[in-house]
């Protein structure tokens, strides 16, 4: 009689504040057209773009001591993702590097994020917002045990289905305030 074969978890990536010498792996990753097949209007033109999300990044650090971290594996860039003050909630966001998908790490990168919030503040609810078709993630909102709060379309070209989740039960004042944050993040 055979055994199941173990699928080995590969080791957690070290999760860190992005610097300048991130940009150019960043810049790679998030202007892979692979990346953006279920996402939509984010992607990255150029390497000054790159940078300007950096800053904003970099900015979240100075003001909230949390924001969204670089995830490495010896030396190699893996992904970025973490939590990000939106208003008076956090927004959950994670993108691995296509060569890393399915391996565990969008899951770790998103838990590590949702604990983080809940040391920094847990009185405000943590959202994760996601295309439709963005299989994965749902997955990962299903994981942490998020709950789908709204369906609609995303906002940039209107055409995209979206989901939003979110870690607790919220208010119809909660959403809107974090769909206005939102909003004005990514202005």
């Amino acid at each position: 009689m055979g055994t199941a074969k173990k699928r080995l978890k590969p080791r957690p990536p070290k999760l860190r504040k992005p610097t300048k010498a991130d940009v150019p792996a960043m810049y790679a990753m998030y202007s892979d057209p692979r990346i953006w097949w279920n996402q939509s209007g984010d992607e990255h033109p150029n390497m000054e773009y790159t940078n300007a999300v950096l800053e904003q990044w970099l900015s979240g650090w100075r003001y909230d001591a949390l924001d969204i971290w670089v995830a490495c594996k010896q030396n190699t860039f893996i992904g970025t993702g973490g939590v990000r003050r939106c208003g008076n909630a956090w927004h959950l966001q994670y993108c691995v590097k296509p060569e890393y998908w399915h391996q565990g790490y969008g899951t770790y990168i998103a838990t590590s994020g949702v604990k983080a919030a809940a040391y920094f503040d847990k009185t405000m609810p943590v959202f994760l917002t996601m295309l439709r078709d963005n299989y994965t993630s749902r997955l990962i909102a299903n994981r942490l045990g998020f709950r789908n709060v709204r369906n609609d379309f995303d906002p940039k070209t209107g055409m995209y289905p979206r989901q939003i989740f979110a870690n607790r039960p919220i208010t119809d004042k909660e959403l809107r305030d974090y769909l206005d944050a939102l909003h004005k993040l990514k202005e």
